[in-house]
C-alpha cells in the first residue's frame, strides 16, 4: 500500500499537517497495519499450528500494541518499559513473550508477577535468576532457551559474510551448547522448558534461511525429546521481509576502495522476492513442522507488520547543484529514521508545491541536517528536476525501528500523527496527553 494512493496527499493537505503538528513528522495509517494483521489471520493453522508474536522493539506505540492485540497478534517485549506499555493498553498476559540478552531483576520480577506466557532465557546465570526470584513468588515459570544458530542469512560474498549469531555473539547459546543448556535448565524446579527459540537476523531476502533453522531447531527437539524433554513450540523470530525496503551491502570492491580512497562504490542490493510472500512462506514451514509432533510454531514479524503503516513527512531546507551532483537535504535525518543509515533503501515520494510536471527528473541525493557523513538517505533517488525549499518528502516503510529508535540528537523527537484514509482526518498520537502517563510508566520502571 503506497501512499501515492491517496491522490488527496498533496502538498497543500502536507503543508496543513506540518503547520498543525511540526516537521518532521510520521504519518500513521491503522487501516494499513489491521489489514496486515487480518493477512495474517487469513493464513490456515493461525492461532493453532502456529501464532505471530508482534516485536514491540519495532514500534511501541500504544496505538499499535491495541490493533494487533486486538486482532489476535501476540506481544514480544524485551524491556520494562515495553512491558509496561503492553500491560498498559491492555494485552492479556498469555499473550506475552519476553525476549532480551540482558533481562534485570526488577524486570523479571515484574514478569513473573504479571504471569506472562513465556520468557526466553539466554544464559545459564539468568535462568538460576529466574528460578531464584520464581521460587520466592511460589511460581512455575513457562521458558524458551534461545540458540543462536551461525546461518548465513544474507547474500553476500565469503569474505564478507553475514551470519545470525554465532560462538561469539551476544545472543543466547550457540548450537552446540544447546543441548546441555536445554538439559540443565530442565533439572531446574521452577522452570518448565517449553520452547526453542532463534532469531536470524532483519529484512531476510532468502526463506530458504528459515527453513535451515527450523530444520536445525528441529534436531534439537527430536534428541530433547528422546531424553523426556518435550518442546510444544518453536520460535524462529522475526526478520521476515518487507517488499518496499531494499538492503544494499558493501561488495569487496566497495570495501577495498573505502580503504583505499575513502569512497564507496559497487554495492550490492538485496530485494524482496515473490518466495518472500507471508501466504508462501508460512504455509511451507508449517509443512516442514508436521515431522515434529505437537510442536507450534512461533515467529515474530514486527518489521514486516507495521513497517508499511508509517511513513516520515520531512521538509526540504535546501536544494544544492553541484558539479559532482543534486543534494536534497531536509530537516530530519537518521535522528529520526536511524535504520537509514545502515544501508536500507525505501520508496520515496516528492510532494511539490508546484506539480505542474516540470521539465523531467534527476538523480539526487538525500540527506538530514546532521553534521554526520552518514545522514544520507540515498545517494540515487530519482526526484523531479524543478523539486524546491518548501517542498515535501514522503519516505515510506518507516514504521518500523524510526519512531522507537528515534533519538535526541537533532534536537527533538518527532511526533506520530493518524491518518483517516476515509475522512482525511487527523489525530495526534504522540506526543499527547497520554505522553505524561508514558513518562510515569518509564518512571516506575526506571
Amino acid at each position: 500500500m503506497c501512499w501515492s494512493d491517496l491522490p488527496w496527499i498533496d502538498h497543500r493537505y502536507l503543508s496543513e499537517v506540518i503547520g498543525r503538528y511540526g516537521s518532521p513528522v510520521y504519518l500513521f495509517r491503522p487501516d494499513v497495519l489491521l489489514n496486515n494483521c487480518r493477512q495474517l489471520q487469513g493464513l490456515a493453522g493461525f492461532g493453532d499450528t502456529w501464532r505471530p508474536f508482534y516485536m514491540a522493539k519495532a514500534n511501541w506505540l500504544p496505538q499499535v500494541l491495541k490493533i494487533v492485540s486486538a486482532a489476535g497478534v501476540g506481544v514480544t517485549v524485551s524491556s520494562e518499559f515495553e512491558l509496561a506499555v503492553a500491560q498498559d493498553v491492555g494485552v492479556d498476559p498469555d499473550d506475552i513473550v519476553v525476549a532480551g540478552p540482558a533481562k534485570s531483576e526488577s524486570f523479571l520480577l515484574r514478569c513473573i508477577r504479571g504471569r506472562v506466557n513465556m520468557i526466553m532465557v539466554e544464559s545459564h546465570e539468568e535462568a538460576l535468576a529466574i528460578e531464584n526470584l520464581a521460587d520466592k513468588e511460589g511460581r512455575t515459570v513457562r521458558v524458551g532457551c534461545r540458540c543462536s544458530l551461525g546461518l548465513g542469512v544474507h547474500r553476500r560474498s565469503r569474505l564478507l559474510s553475514c551470519r545470525a549469531g554465532g560462538p561469539g555473539g551476544k545472543f543466547g547459546w550457540p548450537g552446540r551448547e544447546i543441548i546441555d543448556a536445554s538439559r540443565a535448565i530442565g533439572r531446574l524446579q521452577r522452570l518448565k522448558l517449553c520452547a526453542l527459540s532463534t532469531n536470524l537476523g532483519s529484512q531476510i531476502c532468502r526463506p530458504r534461511v528459515y527453513c535451515h533453522a527450523l530444520q536445525e531447531l528441529q534436531a534439537v527437539s527430536d534428541r530433547l525429546r528422546v531424553e523426556g524433554l518435550t518442546m510444544t513450540h518453536i520460535n524462529i523470530g522475526g526478520g521476515f521481509a518487507v517488499s518496499g525496503i531494499t538492503k544494499s551491502y558493501p561488495g569487496v570492491l566497495a570495501r577495498l576502495t573505502d580503504v583505499l580512497t575513502g569512497t564507496s562504490i559497487g554495492p550490492r542490493f538485496e530485494r524482496w522476492r515473490p518466495d518472500c510472500a507471508m501466504e508462501q512462506l508460512i504455509p511451507d514451514l508449517c509443512r516442514q513442522l508436521e515431522r515434529t509432533p505437537d510442536t507450534g510454531l512461533m515467529i515474530e514479524p514486527g518489521r514486516w507488520m507495521v513497517a508499511e503503516s508509517m511513513a516520515l513527512l520531512v521538509t526540504i531546507v535546501r536544494v544544492v547543484r553541484r558539479s559532482t551532483g543534486t543534494w536534497v537535504y531536509a530537516d530530519g535525518g537518521i535522528d529520526v529514521l536511524p535504520d537509514a543509515g545502515f544501508g536500507e533503501q525505501r520508496p520515496i515520494l516528492a510532494v511539490l508545491a508546484d506539480d505542474t510536471g516540470g521539465d523531467g527528473r534527476q538523480q539526487c541525493r538525500i540527506a538530514g541536517p546532521l553534521c554526520l557523513k552518514s545522514d544520507i538517505f540515498t545517494r540515487n533517488a530519482h526526484l523531479p528536476r524543478n523539486i524546491r525549499e518548501g517542498d515535501f518528502l514522503l519516505i515510506h516503510c518507516a514504521g518500523a525501528y524510526g519512531f522507537s529508535r528515534a533519538s535526541w540528537f537533532g534536537g527533538r523527537l518527532p511526533g506520530v500523527v493518524a491518518i483517516d484514509d476515509g475522512s482525511r482526518e487527523t489525530q495526534l498520537l504522540w506526543p499527547s496527553l497520554d505522553e505524561e502517563q508514558l513518562r510515569k510508566m518509564a518512571a516506575s520502571v526506571g
